[in-house]
């Protein structure tokens, strides 16, 4: 990552969080508003280089400058959308309508949609594979994870798994899934693609998965878990203050992470050493906005 002659990041990491009433602005490490925009029913949200994509309550999908919070454009969706990501060229914007199981695809500058497929039955979860060109989708109750092309959203493969998909994570050759098979438990499956399929059962409601360089990262109940990139078995595990259905670390602030439990809708931020603090309440989602600094 290149420095400026100052020393400084030539950019600056912020938090976008949704809320019922609309969209806050946090710094990272102290929790302090740098501004807000109402916006009813604001739920999935996501970051572009140049945009901020918001999904509301009622099926819109607005489209509001970064830097000022302010709305310059309001597209046509889909019902019960519960997840937004965009493309690294901000080109294409696609959004995961759970009440209509289905996964759209439009342009992201002006909304017009440009693909739609079926994916899954009430759709938990999805992110977008960048490196690999895919978008993989936890298929709810259809008991499935569903890896798609980004490009032509046509279906590329699929992971069965035991209960119902709340999450799915895909690096290089990998898919991950995390499952729930009842209240007490839940499945963490990895598989290469077309080979042999592991599972670990970890104890709690599933939360978070993450895929990284060295294994994968899942939450269940109120605990972290590191696990190995085959998923044969937990390497590390640590408490967390709630369940985190979602984490952001930030590079700027050494220590610097934030966590979002989904159910409870509360947003935790820890500095430095592993203490964590409620920040906010009422937080439906949250993402990262990069600015010029």
């Amino acid at each position: 990552m290149r420095m400026e002659e100052s020393g400084r990041l030539p950019f600056s990491e912020r938090l976008i969080v949704s809320a019922a009433e609309g969209l806050t602005i946090l710094e990272p490490g102290s929790g302090r508003i740098m501004g807000s925009m109402r916006l009813d029913g604001a739920c999935a949200v996501c970051c572009g280089r140049r945009a901020v994509y918001c999904a509301a309550d009622d099926g819109a999908i607005w489209r509001i400058d970064s830097d000022h919070l302010s709305p310059t454009a309001i597209f046509s969706g889909g019902p019960g959308i519960t997840s937004l990501c965009v493309d690294a060229r901000e080109e294409r914007l696609y959004a995961l309508c759970a009440d209509a199981d289905s996964l759209l695809m439009c342009c992201a500058q002006s909304g017009q949609p440009l693909l739609l497929n079926r994916a899954g039955l009430n759709p938990q979860s999805m992110i977008h594979a960048r490196a690999e060109g895919l978008i993989v989708v936890a298929g709810g109750e259809d008991e499935h994870v569903l890896v798609f092309c980004d490009k032509t959203l046509q279906l590329a493969d699929m992971l069965p798994v035991k209960g119902i998909a709340c999450a799915a994570s895909l690096r290089g050759n990998m898919i991950y899934a995390l499952s729930m098979e009842d209240a007490q438990s839940c499945l963490l499956t990895a598989a290469e693609r077309g080979g042999k399929i592991r599972r670990i059962r970890l104890p709690g409601l599933p939360g978070m998965l993450q895929a990284e360089e060295g294994g994968v990262i899942a939450a269940a109940g109120n605990r972290l878990y590191a696990i190995d990139p085959e998923g044969s078995a937990v390497t590390k595990d640590m408490r967390m203050p709630a369940r985190t259905g979602k984490m952001i670390s930030f590079s700027g602030r050494e220590g610097s992470a934030v966590i979002l439990d989904r159910a409870a809708q509360n947003l935790y931020m820890r500095t430095g050493a592993l203490r964590w603090s409620l920040v906010m309440t009422g937080v439906r989602d949250m993402a990262r906005s990069f600015r010029k600094a």
